[in-house]
């Protein structure tokens, strides 16, 4: 009943966003310097980007035509993800484990804990007193954060190869490992032995959803796209036309992702169909995107990163 509902939805606002415009898109600011970051988190007015060897970098963008960097977390090995939960900032930092800092200074971060993985951690994600661990060789590591400054590994499941992504909704926790997307309850956090598998794709990229609907990016595949309002029998649609996509990220009705040196809006209230509402391109390659409000941030390889206003 619950889908059937969610599917009328769709075709009730379907007609009204057929009249919306074009989406365009206009640079109001950048930071120009020879960094390489691959991925960006904005948090109120502070822009948090990952460079990789050189670590974190905390800028401050209340001011979006003239952001300024204002400290640096160094990296241990190489920072791969962040996630933040209320004053604090965990870092997946390779096979420094996952680290954790107060950040209420912005401008003097404090690393309060870390926690060794063994492996290389290379993503997580912050759901309520846990922090989920994508650990490659190492597969899903479950670490108590209800005490940052005492975090404790409660759990693992390590029956496949290669985790690299990991994404939570609601109960249930989302992983990409070589063969596809895998979805787990996580109402028992001490037991990870059913899972289903949602889709297969190999060499995923990325996994992001809205709640509703799950999306793994895959450069060489294309894009899968999952609704997982019922995981034990999720519909799955692979969408081979997305070729080549590297980075995805989701604002409200658009699937934002970055194709070489483009970076284009899909309007996604049909998931399965989505259809390209806007595009952009730069000067030269870029890594990450990240939508909030009306202003769009990109890292553009060794050429810091901009700051773009969207409008309709």
């Amino acid at each position: 009943m619950k889908k059937i509902f969610f599917f009328l939805l769709f075709a009730i606002l379907l007609p009204f966003d057929l009249f919306s415009l074009y989406l365009s898109f206009e640079k109001i600011g950048e930071y120009k310097e020879n960094a390489v970051y691959t991925d960006i988190r904005v948090v109120g007015k502070y822009a948090f980007l990952i460079a990789g060897k050189d670590g974190v970098h905390i800028f401050d963008v209340s001011r979006p035509s003239a952001p300024s960097k204002i400290s640096v977390i160094e990296s241990m090995d190489y920072s791969y993800s962040i996630d933040i939960k209320g004053l604090n900032l965990y870092i997946a930092d390779g096979t420094g484990g996952v680290r954790i800092f107060d950040i209420r200074d912005k401008s003097n971060p404090e690393q309060i804990s870390f926690i060794p993985t063994k492996h290389k951690s290379v993503d997580l994600e912050v759901s309520g007193d846990y922090c989920f661990v994508a650990n490659e060789e190492g597969g899903l590591k479950i670490i108590d954060i209800s005490e940052p400054i005492f975090p404790d590994e409660v759990s693992v499941w390590d029956k496949s190869d290669y985790v690299n992504s990991v994404e939570v909704v609601h109960d249930y926790v989302f992983l990409s490992d070589e063969k596809g997307v895998l979805g787990f309850s996580i109402s028992n956090i001490d037991s990870l032995d059913s899972y289903k598998r949602i889709g297969e794709i190999e060499s995923i990229d990325q996994v992001i959803s809205d709640g509703h609907f799950l999306f793994a990016s895959s450069f060489e595949n294309g894009l899968l796209v999952a609704e997982i309002m019922d995981v034990s029998h999720p519909l799955v649609q692979v969408l081979p036309k997305y070729i080549g996509v590297e980075y995805i990220s989701l604002s409200g009705f658009f699937l934002y992702f970055v194709q070489g040196s483009i970076v284009g809006a899909l309007n996604i209230l049909v998931p399965f169909n989505p259809y390209l509402y806007g595009n952009v391109g730069f000067a030269g390659s870029v890594s990450a995107v990240y939508v909030t409000g009306n202003l769009l941030y990109v890292t553009c390889g060794f050429d810091g990163f901009k700051i773009l206003k969207i409008s309709d």
